[in-house]
């Protein structure tokens, strides 16, 4: 059975983060968090707020009716004018082998999610590029392991990851060669 590499950071807590780097390292860390946190200040109507494509039907639900944002998660304008096949190549989803569930969206559809609560610099970290799976580049990767084929590399757009889940609104559903796009949703959803 094949071993995947996984990053150690992506179950611990901001403050496990923060006390894994030098200082320096900390600095430049925190200055890139706040510069990250100021583009995730838009609107709908902008592309400048917390997204994310999940395979359509399966995002979860709260007992108040909101969706829930975990893991992962990019800004909207990343995902506009996309298909589900090309939301695939952006974000890098695929099958994952130990489970066999199908992550494609091309195959499944998509449901994107907006954050809708407030986020502030200490609900995120910083993953890198979608290029870069789990924020790990492929000269990274041990000897005798590879990127779960769930995840594959993508085409690099921006990621983050939420310490905690959050509460995300339903603004549209696509599938087949259908594009995500301003017409898809209404402004007064922002």
């Amino acid at each position: 059975m094949a071993s995947y590499v996984v990053n150690p950071r992506n179950t611990m807590s901001l403050a496990q983060v923060e006390a894994s780097m030098s200082r320096w390292d900390l600095d430049a860390y925190r200055i890139q968090r706040n510069n990250a946190l100021a583009t995730m200040q838009g609107t709908i109507t902008d592309g400048n707020i917390p997204a994310k494509a999940v395979v359509r039907g399966r995002a979860p639900r709260d007992i108040g009716g909101f969706y829930i944002l975990t893991g992962y998660f990019t800004l909207l304008k990343y995902l506009w004018g996309k298909t589900p096949q090309e939301l695939d190549r952006v974000i890098g989803l695929g099958i994952d082998t130990t489970t066999g569930n199908d992550a494609r969206l091309e195959i499944t559809g998509a449901d994107i999610l907006v954050l809708r609560e407030p986020i502030s610099v200490n609900d995120f970290d910083l993953r890198g590029y979608s290029n870069t799976p789990d924020g790990i580049s492929k000269s990274e990767i041990p000897a005798g392991q590879q990127f779960n084929p769930a995840y594959p590399p993508a085409a690099g757009i921006p990621q983050w990851r939420l310490f905690a889940p959050k509460k995300a609104s339903f603004i549209v559903s696509v599938i087949g060669n259908q594009r995500i796009n301003t017409g898809n949703f209404t402004p007064q959803d922002s």
